[in-house]
C-alpha cells in the first residue's frame, strides 16, 4: 500500500513539474513575441529605423496592393532619407525613398507626368524605358516620396501611392 501511494505522489510531482516547464515555456515565447512586434510598427517598418526620421513617415498601415510586399531587410535610413524596397509576385521592384520637402521647395504640386488622384498630397506618375517613377508631396508639404519601380506597370505605381497613408506624424 506504501509503495502504491509513494508511485501515486512521484506521478503528481512529475505533473506537476511538467505543468510547471510548459507554463514557463509559454510565458517566455509570449514574451519574446511581444517584445518582436514592438520593435515593428503597425506597419512593418522597423520602429528603429523610422523614429530617427524628423519628417511625417508614410506606409501602408491598412495594407499595400495586392501582390506587393515590403522586401525583408531592406529598410535603411541614411543622410536623412528613408529607404525601402516593395517587391511584387511579378518580379517587379520599387526603391522607394522618404525624406523631408526642402524648405526652400515652395511648389506644391509636382508636375510632369500623369496626376494620381484621391490622395492628400500632389503626385504624378511616368514611365521612362523600363522604369516606372512615382513622385509624391505631402498634403502638409512637409514629405517629399519618390517611388522608382523595374518591370512595374504604371497602375501599381498609382496604387501604391494612393495606399499611402501616415504612420508616424
Amino acid at each position: 500500500m506504501e509503495t502504491h501511494l509513494s508511485s501515486q505522489n512521484k506521478n503528481q510531482r512529475k505533473l506537476k513539474l511538467f505543468i510547471g516547464i510548459s507554463g514557463a515555456i509559454i510565458l517566455l515565447c509570449a514574451g519574446l513575441t511581444w517584445i518582436f512586434l514592438a520593435q515593428i510598427n503597425a506597419a512593418g517598418l522597423p520602429k528603429a529605423i523610422t523614429l530617427r526620421a524628423n519628417f511625417p513617415v508614410y506606409y501602408y498601415p491598412e495594407g499595400m496592393p495586392t501582390g506587393m510586399k515590403l522586401k525583408p531587410g531592406s529598410t535603411r535610413y541614411e543622410n536623412g532619407i528613408l529607404f525601402f524596397t516593395l517587391v511584387g509576385d511579378r518580379s517587379e521592384e520599387v526603391i522607394v525613398s522618404e525624406q523631408p520637402l526642402p524648405k526652400e521647395y515652395q511648389a506644391s504640386v509636382v508636375k510632369g507626368g500623369e496626376a494620381v488622384q484621391g490622395i492628400d498630397g500632389s503626385a504624378t506618375v511616368s514611365v521612362n524605358g523600363e522604369r516606372t517613377n512615382g513622385y509624391y508631396i505631402s498634403g502638409d508639404k512637409k514629405t517629399f516620396i519618390i517611388m522608382n519601380g523595374t518591370l512595374t506597370e504604371i497602375s501599381t505605381i498609382k496604387d501604391l501611392i494612393r495606399y499611402l497613408k501616415v504612420i508616424q506624424p
